[in-house]
């Protein structure tokens, strides 16, 4: 795989540092869910369009997203760049679109940490400010278009 990035130690930090959070987080979570009795978790299999359209950062975010519990991913489309994802508990409102968000976040967070200037710009994402986007930029998740199928 070439790469043609250009690495930011802050963002890589930053990076690690979330994707360190978010492990304690979502163990939290998978361990409720697993202590609630009498009530089986909702989980499905969502589908998530990526920005990028490097195979490196199509693995890095399906790496990052496989080792936060409760999602691991089924299936990576190389030439769609399509992640498909089994996500445990998608019971509430939104579920669908937070586990979407989430794994666009990831990929964000992975641009920016590693990814060159042309590279950040051809995902449509901001310009990189320290390590990252700054206020609203990785946040900024497009929403599933109209019509779109929900894959669960």
């Amino acid at each position: 795989m070439p790469f043609a990035g250009r690495p930011s130690v802050l963002g890589v930090l930053r990076l690690l540092g979330t994707l360190a959070v978010d492990i304690v987080v979502a163990s939290a979570q998978v361990t409720a869910v697993a202590l609630r009795l009498g009530r089986d978790p909702r989980s499905g299999v969502i589908r998530v369009q990526l920005r990028s359209r490097s195979d490196l950062y199509l693995t890095l975010t399906a790496d990052f997203c496989s080792l936060v519990p409760g999602s691991i991913i089924v299936e990576a489309h190389r030439a769609t760049s399509t992640l498909y994802l089994h996500v445990l508990d998608l019971e509430a409102a939104g579920a669908v679109e937070r586990a979407r968000a989430n794994v666009l976040e990831q990929e964000a967070r992975i641009l920016y940490a590693l990814a060159s200037d042309e590279e950040i710009a051809r995902a449509g994402l901001p310009r990189r400010r320290l390590g990252g986007a700054g206020r609203g930029g990785a946040s900024a998740v497009p929403a599933p278009a109209a019509g779109s199928e929900e894959n669960r």
